[in-house]
């Protein structure tokens, strides 16, 4: 019986050193009973007994390694599903990112073409309440002292110092702000957080994005508006007003409409440069032009041609209207009061007014003819309109 042990624990790699002490413990024991009790059958019984009971403490031993193994394996598993939960979280949060500067992207592309600031502003409001939830927004622009645009929804602008700040300054009544300052140049975003709610990265990252948006939209619009208008008069530059000319006479064609152009040119200003310097000059042009500025009211394009000429494009308004409405410029510089510049004479203004389709089949042949009659009421004595 011993022999099928004997190889067992010979040939079991892990408890060789196990079975060579137990074993010579178990010859010394079986000797001295051999001794003492002087029977085969007693000690095969015996050494049986002990040999199992190794056997079966071997067993508990690899079964405990295997637990062990067990444990370890089951904490690689909860390791790699910890390493698998951050990474879909990760995942998740990437894609909540992607969707926000998508509609980022989305704010950007719908203020592109956007003139008036109320819109502009009113395109931040919707996507930060459909973002944020935060409805009660309040946005200024100044320069200096100056507030050029103001817009409030639902929130009063806070009356606070400007000055620069590179995170979310908290005022009372958990009311929000940050500025964005270039030169004389301020902008104040403010908004009011709910107590439910905290401030986020994302919440950070649209405010200065809303910041850097108005302080581009605001460069553009004013160095687009000088690239478009005349320094002194503020009126539509020559190359800005055959563009519109074109358009709205090819308009007009389309639609089978009337469209007018007005010509018109300052009296002898050549004497007031002469007699009163260019100064002077300068400031009966900008009293003029201001006149025409009132015509815009009737949604009249207005422009200086150059020099001391003016051009008014007039779509969908027939030549009896036009003279009426260009009566009224004329008959305003008439009765005007020079006196306030140093100038004791009266300036008047000659006007020509073309008409599609009756004076020109194109927008340059609406023109000429245009000029063409103002020359002919300055031939006829001057202060007159000409059709």
């Amino acid at each position: 019986m011993t022999i099928p042990y004997l190889f067992f624990f010979l040939f079991y790699k892990d408890r060789k050193k196990v079975f060579y002490s137990l074993y010579a413990l178990l010859f010394l024991l079986s000797f001295v009973l051999l001794i003492l009790l002087k029977d085969k059958n007693y000690l095969l019984v015996l050494m049986s007994i002990i040999i199992l009971i190794l056997l079966i403490q071997i067993h508990n031993i690899k079964i405990r390694k295997i637990e062990k193994k067990c444990v370890d394996i089951e904490a690689e598993i909860q390791k790699i599903e910890t390493k698998l939960k951050k990474l879909g979280d990760k995942i998740k949060y990437n894609k909540m990112m992607e969707v926000f500067y998508t509609q980022i992207f989305d704010i950007f592309e719908k203020i592109r073409f956007e003139n008036d600031y109320k819109n502009i502003f009113d395109i931040f409001s919707k996507y930060f309440n459909d973002i944020f939830l935060i409805s009660d927004i309040a946005i200024s622009i100044q320069e200096g002292k100056k507030v050029i645009q103001k817009y409030e929804h639902g929130l009063a602008l806070p009356l606070i110092k400007m000055r620069r700040t590179n995170s979310l300054i908290k005022l009372k009544d958990n009311i929000y702000y940050k500025t964005k300052i270039n030169g004389k140049l301020q902008i104040l975003f403010a908004f009011r957080l709910s107590e439910e709610k905290e401030l986020s990265a994302e919440l950070s990252i649209f405010i200065e994005s809303a910041l850097l948006a108005i302080l581009k939209i605001y460069f553009f619009k004013k160095y687009d508006n000088y690239s478009k208008t005349d320094y002194l008069t503020g009126l539509y530059k020559k190359r800005i007003l055959i563009e519109i000319l074109i358009e709205d006479f090819n308009r007009c064609v389309r639609r089978k409409m009337p469209l007018s152009v007005a010509f018109f040119d300052i009296d002898d200003f050549k004497l007031v440069n002469d007699n009163y310097g260019h100064i002077i000059g300068d400031s009966v042009l900008k009293i003029f032009s201001d006149q025409l500025k009132k015509l815009s009211d009737y949604g009249y394009f207005t422009g200086r041609y150059g020099g001391e000429e003016f051009v008014v494009i007039m779509i969908g308004v027939d030549v009896d209207e036009a003279y009426n409405n260009m009566e009224e410029v004329r008959n305003a510089m008439e009765n005007y009061n020079f006196s306030d510049i140093g100038v004791m004479r009266k300036i008047t203004v000659s006007c020509g007014i073309a008409t599609y389709p009756d004076d020109g089949t194109t927008p340059f042949e609406l023109l000429k003819k245009a000029d063409d009659k103002m020359y002919r009421a300055k031939s006829s004595g001057k202060n007159r309109t000409e059709i």
